[in-house]
């Protein structure tokens, strides 16, 4: 009899901790693109940025919710304040656009530019066109030529347009200013001298090595307040095309120390130089993949 009674006591245990792990499950996937709204409010409202976000998102497309930009800012708002750059960049948009906000093309030059500062290359592009037509800042060609510049530079597509219909109405002087500008802000704003605390080493490819190729590629990529990487884009390699693939694959996976303002993790921009060489000699292997921090 106590045997039985031991046996029905342990049964009960143990389905009463599988239903207290079941109640205390966490969910893992992304509440946004699972369209789980409730998650979305738990993680947001316990001050997850990204989910601020992401819930943000959800009313400003309803999405799994009745569509409501009033309290889309509000969250992109909280997410913003945070340093979230996607969040800045969104809330930009809100005021640009006087989205569940008086229309405020000033608060939307200010939101665009903190996101800017952090690699957003759509708030890079969205800044020029402010200061080409003057909206919420005087109207600046040389500031909407630099803006493209560094949007360019950053990977978006369709800025070369710009650039050349805004050089028709400025003197070779406000060009080279323009260009100016562009280098300083990337100095200013893009780190290079971040190590990784993890690094995968990029594949030499076989045919680069069969033909005694040697170069560099300069990557630019975003550094996640988790320290992972995001947007990774080649603003320029040597030659063309031939490491790009390999440098891509391997920085995406590399890790850092998340920038640290006032002990809260920021998003920061960062570039990295990663040469190619052969080696002279014959060890295994025959090459090497540097990475330059300067």
């Amino acid at each position: 009899m106590k045997i039985l009674q031991k046996m029905c006591f342990v049964l009960l245990m143990a389905i009463f901790l599988s239903s207290c792990s079941t109640m205390t499950k966490v969910y893992r996937g992304d509440c946004f693109r699972d369209k789980d709204v409730d998650d979305c409010r738990v993680k947001a409202e316990q001050g997850d940025s990204k989910s601020q976000n992401n819930l943000g998102l959800m009313y400003n497309n309803g999405q799994g919710v009745i569509q409501d930009y009033k309290e889309a800012v509000k969250w992109y708002t909280k997410a913003a304040e945070q340093g979230n750059v996607d969040a800045q960049y969104n809330l930009g948009l809100m005021y640009n656009n006087g989205q569940g906000v008086i229309q405020d093309y000033k608060e939307a030059v200010k939101w665009y530019t903190k996101a800017a500062e952090q690699g957003n290359v759509d708030a890079q592009y969205n800044l020029g066109l402010m200061y080409y037509k003057g909206q919420g800042v005087p109207k600046d060609y040389v500031m909407a030529h630099m803006y493209w510049n560094i949007s360019g530079v950053s990977g978006y597509k369709n800025v070369i347009n710009n650039r050349g219909i805004v050089e028709k109405q400025m003197t070779s002087s406000q060009i080279e200013k323009a260009q100016l500008l562009a280098r300083e802000w990337s100095r200013s704003n893009i780190s290079t001298n971040v190590g990784p605390l993890v690094r995968i080493a990029p594949r030499y490819p076989m045919i680069a090595v069969i033909q005694r190729i040697e170069g560099w590629v300069k990557v630019q990529f975003t550094i996640t307040k988790e320290g992972k990487v995001s947007n990774a884009i080649v603003v320029d390699s040597n030659p063309k095309n031939v490491f790009d693939h390999s440098s891509l694959s391997a920085i995406k996976r590399w890790k850092f120390k998340p920038k640290l303002i006032r002990g809260v993790p920021y998003e920061q921009r960062a570039e990295q130089l990663l040469e190619f060489k052969l080696r002279r000699s014959k060890p295994t292997p025959p090459f090497e993949v540097k990475s330059i921090y300067r």
